[in-house]
Parts: structure tokens; sequence; C-alpha cells
């Protein structure tokens, strides 16, 4: 296993974004790669109605190569160890809000099947979810939310639709995007417009992410230059300090 339970935890943080209903995608596929990395992955793969025997994926020396029945296998404290470790740190890379959906839980597999059959599942829940995620979709800039990431979110659940059925055009795709925009970025957004039919998606995030560049060397000066007029302002209050 890499690393330990603590350094499991630190990636989790670290490399995944929390679940929050709209990336489950990409959040799957990460979370799983983590999990396999730590030798966990076979505690959420596990399946009690296969009945006895070892596992064909079973290696050597590995907790999934105990022969016998599997029921007999996860009583072992190795195995239990191993799926509460699992179990927690699904947990913590899942935000608050979509908790609820695991509380009752007991072990890892139930929680990753619990959130598979709730967010990749073909249910009206889902379609309805996602149709107001992407009718929703609004870019808040700050330290750590990039556009282009903003960008293919609102692409990924347009995927996601697509693949159940309700399959926007690239044009409104693009809509969604631009009306998600602050106020801020009203001009672009006017002149892109403009181009709503004929754009790609690269094009349009490559001015995007060069109009984040602009504002941001336009706001660094500006702090600057109000931390300068602070310090005048400050002298001119209290002439002894010069």
């Amino acid at each position: 296993m890499i690393g330990g339970p603590a350094g499991l935890t630190a990636s989790v943080f670290e490399r995944i974004a929390a679940l929050d209903g709209t990336n489950y995608r990409s959040w799957a596929f990460s979370m799983k790669m983590l999990l396999k990395a730590h030798e966990l992955w076979e505690v959420i793969e596990y399946d009690e109605d296969e009945g006895a025997g070892t596992s064909e994926q079973a290696t050597e020396g590995s907790i999934s190569a105990v022969s016998g029945p599997k029921s007999k296998r996860t009583d072992t404290k190795a195995w239990q160890r191993k799926d509460q470790l699992a179990l927690s740190n699904i947990a913590l890379a899942v935000k608050s809000s979509e908790q609820g959906h695991i509380y009752r839980c007991t072990t890892a597999n139930e929680a990753w099947n619990a959130l598979k059959e709730l967010y990749e599942g073909q249910g009206m829940h889902r379609f309805l979810s996602l149709l107001k995620s992407i009718s929703t979709a609004k870019f808040e800039p700050g330290e750590k939310p990039k556009i282009k990431d903003y960008v293919h979110e609102v692409r990924e659940i347009a995927d996601q639709l697509s693949e159940m059925g309700c399959k926007f055009g690239r044009s409104a795709v693009v809509g969604f995007i631009l009306n998600g925009l602050p106020d801020d970025y009203r001009y672009l957004v006017v002149n892109l417009e403009s181009q709503i039919r004929t754009i790609g998606y690269e094009d349009l995030s490559a001015r995007l992410v060069d109009e984040e560049k602009r504002k941001l060397q336009m706001v660094q000066p500006a702090m600057n230059g109000n931390h300068g007029n602070r310090d005048v302002a400050a002298v001119a209050a209290d002439p002894d300090t010069v």
C-alpha cells in the first residue's frame, strides 16, 4: 500500500475535487484510481452474491487471494480495516450537501453503489438535477475557481444530458456558458454572442482565459496603488511620521 491512512486522506484533499452532484464521472474515475493505488479498490468491487471461491482478479498474498466463502473473508480484521479506510475517504471526498445520501452506509461498497445509483442512473431525479445545474451554472471568480474549469464543468453536464437523450447543440452549450459569466465579462459576452453559432469550444475557452488573465493583471496594480494611497493618507494625517 502506498503510504498510510494519513497519506491517502491527504491525497484525497489534494487531488480530488469534492463530489458536488455535477462532477460524478470525473470524481468516480479519480477516486477509483486513488483507491487502486492504495490497494483498497477490492473492497468496492467485492460482491457477496458471487459465491464461494477465490476472486479471478486475486493476486497471491493479497486479501482477495483468501480462499473459501467470501463472507468469511470480509470478517477478517485486515479486510474490515481496509473497508473502513475506503469508506471514510469516500465520505470525506463528498461535499457536506451530498453526504446525506450515504449517512446510513456502513461499508465502502454500500457508499460507492449508493452514489453510483444516484448520479449515474437514468432516473428522472438525476435528469432534472442535471438540467437545473446547466441552466443555473455560474462562474464565480476567486482564488481557486478558473474559467477553464467552469467551461469544462458546463460541457461535462451537457455530455451527461446527451447520454440521457437530451442533446444540446454546440451553440446552446456556448449560450449556457456565456449566460453564467459575471457582469464584468459583459463586453466580451456581447462580442461572443454574435459568434455563438460559429465559435468552437477551444476558441471560446481561449478567449475567456485571455480575458481572465487580463483582469488579473489589472487587479494587481490597482491593489498596489490603493496600498500606496493609504500610506500617503496616513502620512498626511500624522505629519510626525515623516
